[in-house]
């Protein structure tokens, strides 16, 4: 399972009559193809004020997936095969 998470922390100061007109958009494609690296762009979250864009952060992959082989299927089936039988 791919995790993400944002690069950075981000604030944005807004008065209270324009709290309510933060929105933001999730940006990401539609499939990702393996393998797919710890730290790599995978997308980015794009947030905007009354409609005008604000700020811009990136989705990152907070684990690596490897590209499925016959030898790391194997491996994966066999962990946990084994782990049904303790």
């Amino acid at each position: 399972m791919l995790m993400q998470f944002l690069k950075k922390t981000i604030g944005i100061l807004v008065s209270k009559s324009n709290i309510n007109k933060v929105t933001y958009e999730i940006n990401l494609p539609d499939s990702l193809e393996a393998p797919i690296y710890e730290g790599q762009k995978i997308g980015e979250v794009i947030y905007y004020i009354d409609g005008i864009q604000n700020s811009t952060v990136n989705l990152i992959a907070k684990n690596t997936i490897k590209k499925l082989s016959f030898s790391n299927m194997l491996t994966y089936t066999l962990k946990k095969w084994f782990t049904l039988l303790r």
